[in-house]
């Protein structure tokens, strides 16, 4: 019996021992694929992945499609832990949380569900890059907010969302939305809504608010991906109406 016990405790020495070096391959195979990502595995435990992701290094004083960014970006960048929920046989990525939560990444496991037969890299390695990305278009979205917000205008961005409202003279909000890779793709903004938000509301008909989003969403597209273009445009166009009307 004692012999028996012996050879019991040497089996579960050596089946803890397999486990230690698979989970030491693991994080070693892990590690190597986060590398070029600059990412830094901080916890794995489980299922659940926790990593370290520095901020994305972006130059000031760049052109996209037309906008000139002035400000400092990097005021608008920063780190943030990844808290990645993955499934233990093949390490896919179930659910994800950043912290800070600062950036909308709720669409990303569904857009990885739904377009696993085309994504070539490894999963993990898809949605980290994706999430760098969101980062990355979130701060030049709030660089270009940040700098349109010193003209005559001034403009709140929504990242859940993904819209910006614009509130204009007399009193007017214009909601704009956003397509999901602005100011990084050559689409344009489109205009929602306009609604009254001031104290002396501008009387608006139905159909004038149809005629104006009309003629603003069927702007050149040159002027629709520049935020400023736009709105100065979005007012010209409702002004006119209102004249008119």
């Amino acid at each position: 019996v004692l012999e028996l016990d012996q050879q019991i405790g040497k089996s579960k020495m050596n089946l803890k021992m397999l486990q230690s070096l698979r989970s030491v391959d693991e994080m070693w195979q892990l590690k190597s694929m986060l590398l070029p990502f600059e990412a830094k595995v901080l916890d794995f435990k489980d299922n659940s992945l926790r990593m370290f992701l520095k901020a994305p290094t972006l130059m000031s004083g760049c052109v996209i499609y037309g906008q000139k960014l002035d400000c400092a970006i990097d005021s608008f960048v920063s780190d943030h832990e990844l808290l990645i929920e993955v499934d233990e046989g093949n390490m896919e990525p179930k659910n994800v949380k950043i912290f800070p939560d600062d950036v909308c990444i709720d669409i990303l496991i569904e857009k990885l569900e739904s377009s696993r037969e085309v994504i070539s890299s490894p999963s993990l390695g898809w949605l980290i890059q994706q999430c760098q990305r969101c980062f990355i278009i979130n701060a030049l979205r709030r660089s270009l907010v940040n700098d349109a917000n010193n003209s005559r205008h001034s403009f709140e961005y929504f990242d859940k969302e993904e819209a910006i409202v614009a509130h204009l003279d007399r009193g007017i909000d214009a909601s704009i939305k956003i397509s999901s890779d602005w100011p990084l793709c050559s689409y344009g903004l489109k205009l929602i809504s306009l609604r009254n938000s001031g104290t002396h509301p501008t009387n608006m008909a139905s159909s004038l608010l149809s005629k104006t989003k009309e003629l603003a969403n069927g702007l050149d597209l040159h002027i629709r991906q520049h935020l400023l273009r736009f709105v100065d445009a979005v007012e010209e166009i409702l002004i006119r109406e209102l004249r008119s009307g």
